[in-house]
């Protein structure tokens, strides 16, 4: 997939699969991406272990050299959210 110089600036990349992307000089500031997202390696952000910040560098160093990547937002997948979610209701229902 060829995003050469694309102007990603606010994308919603949720889920996305990057692996063949060619993001050389993209803009992905103000880009989201989620836990599930994979990357140009072929491993997902959560894999990574990635927070925002720690996020922000991988795009503009190799393999992807993004021409800018700042204020990246990372959101939970919506079956992790859900997870999570039951997780504390339940834990609700036990305390109480």
């Amino acid at each position: 997939m060829d995003l050469l110089s694309a102007d990603l600036n606010g994308a919603n990349l949720n889920g996305a699969d990057l692996t063949w992307a060619y993001l050389s000089y993209a803009n992905l500031d103000y880009a989201t991406f989620s836990t599930g997202t994979t990357l140009k390696d072929g491993q997902t952000v959560l894999q990574h272990g990635f927070d925002a910040a720690s996020l922000q560098a991988y795009p503009e160093a190799s393999p992807a050299w993004a021409d800018s990547a700042s204020n990246l937002t990372i959101v939970p997948e919506p079956t992790s959210l859900c997870l999570l979610l039951t997780a504390l209701l339940l834990l609700a229902r036990v305390r109480f």
